[in-house]
């Protein structure tokens, strides 16, 4: 088994590769800094990380002024739930102003995401750095699979495209969670690009795709195929497939002749202009009996709403997803039976019923590891 321990080595050549390759968008750890002088950037390579209890990881932590050169003094690293009295570990900038800090969860910590505060003395500057403890077990089981990866084309880009599943959480999703195992596998000869959207459905990524003017969020496609991606994943139908109040809950919000016309039309265009690998991700089941209470509420106030996730209108709307992928030369991913029948579906689903939590983005990642394998 590979050593579980990434050495700073290899970390800062990522860190390099990733800065080089990548810049602030397609790498969350290098976005500019939430508090502080907003001048100073903190960037932590990897972005995010998946460790056993009892496992260690170096986390590289770079600080730069607004020129891109490298900044100085002390770095402090702090858990965001620490007590007032613990004053974090301090770190000295080395002349890259970097320096590294060693995460290693006792075999007693709580198993899930841990929240670091990174804060640069001088400046104030501070971001938050996510890991993921996961029990032995389960961090073997990302092990295995992700030695089986075979991106076959290398360097390898992948790309995301998705709504608010995709989107929520950057920093310790599910596509932050597969990046740092490509990391692992293949170093900064595998790159990740986000580029969900809160919000989405396919019509607006097809409108987004066209730069058509007006589009929601239009400037979250600005550079989308840089660097041209390899492999491009499509995790969509979450909000095409939800219900409107305004239909007694009979019509979607796209309809389906449109939802299939527009993905046709989405992936073929991502073909012609990039020539990479499509993947089609089906949309997740969610917990019907929180959708429907929380329509029910909405309802009784008077509100106009949606309803989310209804069995029916996410299968059919999954069919037709399944079914353009073949007509496209595309794969087909599902996780919607996988989350369906999980033994406790729950736990895979934030309090709204809708978004994933933690262990429903690990579900996730796991699941799209297997396929880059081919062992799904």
């Amino acid at each position: 088994m590979r050593n579980h321990c990434i050495s700073v080595f290899r970390l800062a050549y990522l860190a390099a590769i990733c800065g080089a390759l990548l810049g602030a968008q397609a790498c969350p750890a290098s976005a500019p800094d939430s508090a502080g002088q907003p001048d100073f950037t903190i960037r932590t390579e990897p972005g995010h990380a998946m460790v056993p209890l009892g496992g260690r990881i170096d986390v590289r932590v770079q600080v730069l002024d607004a020129e891109g050169r490298p900044a100085s003094g002390k770095l402090t690293v702090r858990a965001a739930d620490a007590d007032d009295g613990d004053a974090g570990t301090e770190l000295n900038l080395d002349d890259s102003g970097a320096a590294t800090y060693a995460f290693h969860p006792s075999a007693e910590m709580d198993t899930g995401i841990q929240t670091l505060t990174l804060r640069h003395t001088p400046s104030g500057a501070n971001r938050s750095f996510c890991v993921d403890v996961l029990d032995r077990t389960t961090y073997d089981a990302f092990d295995r699979i992700a030695g089986k990866i075979d991106l076959e084309r290398l360097p390898a880009h992948l790309l995301f495209i998705g709504d608010s599943l995709t989107d929520q959480l950057r920093g310790q999703n599910y596509v932050d969670k597969v990046e740092f195992w490509l990391g692992t596998r293949y170093g900064g000869r595998a790159t990740v690009k986000n580029a969900g959207v809160g919000g989405d459905y396919i019509l607006r990524v097809w409108g987004r795709l066209n730069g058509e003017p007006g589009t929601y969020r239009l400037s979250m496609y600005d550079g989308l195929f840089e660097p041209v991606p390899t492999r491009v994943l499509f995790f969509l139908g979450h909000n095409d497939s939800k219900l409107t109040s305004r239909s007694d809950y009979a019509t979607p919000v796209v309809l389906p002749g449109q939802f299939e016309e527009k993905y046709r039309l989405a992936i073929r265009k991502v073909q012609d202009a990039t020539g990479a690998k499509i993947t089609v991700i089906s949309a997740t089941s969610s917990v019907y009996e929180i959708t429907k209470a929380t329509a029910a509420k909405r309802r009784a106030a008077g509100k106009a709403h949606n309803l989310f996730g209804k069995p029916e209108a996410l299968e059919q709307f999954n069919a037709i997803a399944r079914k353009v992928a073949g007509e496209c030369g595309a794969a087909y991913l599902d996780v919607y039976e996988p989350t369906r029948q999980h033994a406790n579906k729950p736990s895979l689903f934030r309090p709204d019923g809708v978004h994933v939590s933690n262990e429903g983005n690990r579900l996730l990642a796991l699941a799209i590891l297997k396929h880059l394998s081919g062992s799904e």
